[in-house]
């Protein structure tokens, strides 16, 4: 009411504290976005900076009462909504990860798939991306497109292959990959499954 005032910042404070503890988030965000809208109380960068984080913050906690409710489809919009409003955030690249979850357990494998590659290409350092490349072959193999579903096990090899890590699930990928070329007829891709021995078995 008074953004001028100079204990304005500290009662926006005290309103945030209020919602924050009763864990309130949708009421929360949105006093949240209103004092982010306000130029004089965003004149301390410092208090700005809080306020872009706890709708931020917020904002994806507020998806969860979709999930609860189990409207896959809806938390999925949900999750994407919040990867787009939030590109930069640190958690834009989880907020795909569920999108696509809530969109596969929506039977919309289509939509998962591009959710998840979505995730892989922009986010390329993010440690989800080795389960997304694994789930995006995984549903190939659902919907029964297998020669997509061995291309995205042979990416995982090419990534990973030398990835302490990830080398013997890679191994594994590559494996697969070539169960897939073999099946689809793809012989000069792929690898007899029967003489195949990964190096790592003694």
């Amino acid at each position: 009411k008074y953004p001028d005032h100079p204990r304005a910042e500290q009662a926006a404070n005290l309103v945030l504290d209020t919602y924050q503890i009763v864990e309130d988030y949708e009421k929360l965000n949105e006093v949240a976005r209103k004092f982010l809208s306000n130029r004089a109380l965003t004149k301390n960068e410092e208090f700005k900076t809080i306020l872009a984080k706890i709708v931020e913050q917020s904002s994806f906690k507020l998806i969860a009462k979709y999930e609860k409710a189990k409207q896959w489809e809806e938390a999925g919009k949900r999750y994407l909504g919040f990867a787009d409003e939030f590109p930069k955030s640190e958690l834009a690249d989880k907020a795909l990860a569920n999108a696509a979850a809530m969109f596969t357990r929506a039977s919309q494998l289509d939509r998962a798939i591009k959710v998840r590659t979505r995730l892989i290409e922009n986010y390329k350092d993010s440690p989800l991306v080795p389960d997304q490349m694994f789930a995006v072959a995984s549903a190939y193999e659902q919907i029964v497109l297998y020669k997509d579903a061995a291309a995205w096990l042979e990416k995982f090899n090419d990534k990973y292959a030398k990835d302490p890590g990830q080398k013997d699930r890679a191994k594994d990928a590559l494996f697969n990959a070539s169960i897939y070329r073999v099946g689809t007829g793809d012989t000069k891709t792929g690898v007899d499954a029967s003489t195949w021995t990964p190096d790592y078995i003694t």
